[in-house]
């Protein structure tokens, strides 16, 4: 598992983006951001969740809903959002830090 990995979820089959540090892999944990398709979520705003594609398909970061979810929840690896690293942190320190 690695940072920026998005995942799809056992239980209701959503994708998530981990945002966890590789260094506390070991961790039975990971902190995730969902993402929602861009017709679910209409009123996002930009800076905090940026629009990322996933299998052709658009979503966008729901950055203020993180949450930490069991590893055993995750049911595989749909992709890798390392490329948006930029739009991402700045999300986070936007969240985090109010810039």
């Amino acid at each position: 598992m690695a940072r920026f990995d998005v995942y799809r979820l056992k239980t209701n089959q959503a994708l998530a983006m981990d945002i966890q540090a590789n260094l506390l892999d070991r961790l039975e944990t990971r902190i995730v951001v969902p993402l929602l398709p861009i017709a679910e979520f209409v009123t996002p705003v930009m800076r905090l969740n940026p629009r990322v594609v996933i299998d052709g398909t658009s979503y966008h970061l729901i950055t203020h809903m993180m949450g930490s979810i069991p590893i055993k929840e995750i049911a595989g690896t749909v992709g890798n959002l390392s490329s948006q690293y930029d739009e991402i942190v700045a999300a986070m320190d936007l969240l985090f830090q109010g810039f």
